[in-house]
């Protein structure tokens, strides 16, 4: 059986950049988040990275899954931590099943980040109707289309409802 554990991308693991690096490659992703946690470790020391994270309004954090080889999916998390609201970017990815990374970056940005709203924004002209479908599956709300791209929320606020209406009926 194989066991999947979720990992924050670390600049200063090499291990974790050559992963990033080789799921990038194996899935021709072009942005290059590999190349991102290189530029922060080659112009940060760890502790002055570590103490920015620590000090700014802004998160940017990469996460992914990763079984006994390989990387099986990542996204990128971009939030504001004073509106509580955050944006996944999911990998361009087919994985023919349920994406294991979705409610567990979700509920990762509301519980560890305390983010109140989570954006996920998918381009209209992308063939990824196994990442909209998995999104709907998970509770995220489709928004409709704008720009060119399909927009899906989901807030905390009607987790924490539903969770008490399901406790309520049981």
């Amino acid at each position: 059986m194989s066991t999947e554990r979720f990992f924050i991308a670390d600049p200063y693991n090499d291990e974790h950049i050559r992963l990033i690096a080789a799921f990038e490659e194996a899935h021709e992703i072009t942005t290059v988040t590999s190349t991102l946690l290189r530029n922060i470790r080659q112009t940060r020391t760890e502790e002055k990275y570590k103490e920015e994270v620590k000090d700014s309004n802004e998160i940017h954090q990469s996460l992914f899954l990763q079984d006994e080889e390989a990387i099986t999916d990542s996204c990128h998390i971009q939030a504001e931590k004073d509106m509580k609201s955050c944006r996944i970017f999911f990998a361009p990815i087919s994985t023919g099943r349920s994406r294991k990374l979705i409610p567990l970056a979700t509920d990762y940005a509301f519980d560890v980040l305390g983010m109140e709203d989570v954006f996920v924004t998918i381009s209209s002209g992308s063939t990824d109707h196994e990442l909209m479908e998995n999104l709907e599956l998970n509770g995220f709300e489709n928004l409709g289309e704008n720009e060119g791209n399909v927009m899906y929320l989901k807030e905390k606020q009607f987790v924490n409802e539903q969770e008490k209406g399901n406790a309520m009926a049981a």
